[in-house]
C-alpha cells in the first residue's frame, strides 16, 4: 500500500472497516488542496465530502459490496475540495474478508476527472458548434444552388425568346 501510494497521483485510501478509520496518502491533499489538519482519518469524513446529491448512491454501493460477497466496489461521484467546489472523481475500492467472509478492510484509489470531463464538455459543445454550421453553411449551399438553376432557367427562356424574335424579325422583314 506504502509504495503504491508514492508512486501515484491518484488519493489512495485504506479503510479499516471494524475501526472505521482512514487512511490517505498524500494525493488527497494535493489534488483537493486540504491541509494535513483538515484531513480526518475517518469514512464519516469521505462521505462528507460526497456532494449530497451523489452521496446516499454512492453510500449504498460501498455498503452493497461491503455487506455482500463482491469484493469489487466503484463509483462515479462529485468530491468536495477544500475551497468547496467539487472534482469529478471516480473512485474505486477493493475488499479484503476474513475467513468467515466479513468484510474487514477497503482498499481504494480516487482519480480526480474533473479536466478530462471539462474536456469532454469542449469537446462536445465544439462538435454542436461545428455540427449547426455544417448545417447552416448546407443550407446557403442549397440556396445557392437554386438560385443558379433558376438564373439557369431564365437565361435559356431569354435564349429561346430572343431566336423566336429574330426569327419572326425575318419574317416580318420579308413581308415589308
Amino acid at each position: 500500500y506504502r509504495l503504491a501510494a508514492k508512486a501515484t497521483n491518484d488519493a489512495i485510501w485504506d479503510w479499516n472497516l471494524a475501526t472505521d478509520r482512514v487512511e490517505w496518502n498524500e494525493a488527497v491533499k494535493v489534488l483537493f488542496g486540504y491541509t494535513e489538519q483538515q484531513v480526518e482519518p475517518s469514512g464519516d469524513w469521505w462521505m462528507g465530502n460526497i456532494h449530497p446529491d451523489d452521496r446516499s448512491r454512492v453510500e449504498a454501493a460501498i455498503h452493497d459490496v461491503i455487506g455482500g460477497s463482491g469484493d469489487q466496489w466503484t463509483a462515479e461521484y462529485r468530491f468536495r475540495r477544500s475551497d468547496d467546489t467539487y472534482a469529478d472523481v471516480f473512485d474505486r475500492g477493493h475488499v479484503f474478508r476474513n475467513d468467515k467472509g466479513e468484510a474487514v478492510r477497503m482498499i481504494g484509489a480516487m482519480l480526480d476527472l474533473t479536466e478530462r470531463k471539462r474536456a469532454e464538455n469542449a469537446l462536445r459543445e465544439l462538435n454542436e458548434t461545428l455540427e449547426s454550421r455544417v448545417t447552416e453553411r448546407t443550407a446557403e449551399l442549397v440556396a445557392a444552388q437554386d438560385a443558379l438553376r433558376q438564373a439557369q432557367k431564365m437565361e435559356a427562356v431569354g435564349q429561346l425568346t430572343g431566336g423566336l424574335a429574330h426569327d419572326f424579325n425575318n419574317l416580318l422583314t420579308g413581308i415589308s
